[in-house]
């Protein structure tokens, strides 16, 4: 019962960092953006907002991936020392 404790703590905590990790990411990408958009108006800003939209799109997309995968590894391998353990038993 513990060790289930211990991985879903496990768990939370991954999550947590992958979502600052990438709401850090996000706050640099749009300030960025911004001093981009300030500093030259042009056709150059429609370019850039699409490649940071983009971006962002594709991280979240690599952040929810990456949660589901860690997960995956996390239960398979419970799964895997539980059958061993009631094997060698």
């Amino acid at each position: 019962m513990l060790f289930f404790v211990v991985v879903v703590v496990v768990i939370v905590v991954v999550v947590v960092v992958v979502v600052v990790v990438v709401v850090v990411v996000v706050v640099v990408v749009v300030g960025v953006v911004v001093v981009v958009i300030f500093c030259c108006c042009s056709c150059l800003v429609v370019i850039v907002v699409v490649v940071v939209i983009v971006v962002v799109v594709v991280l979240e997309v690599v952040v929810v991936v990456a949660v589901v995968v860690v997960v995956d590894v996390i239960f398979c391998c419970c799964s895997c020392r539980n059958s061993s353990s009631s094997n060698s038993s």
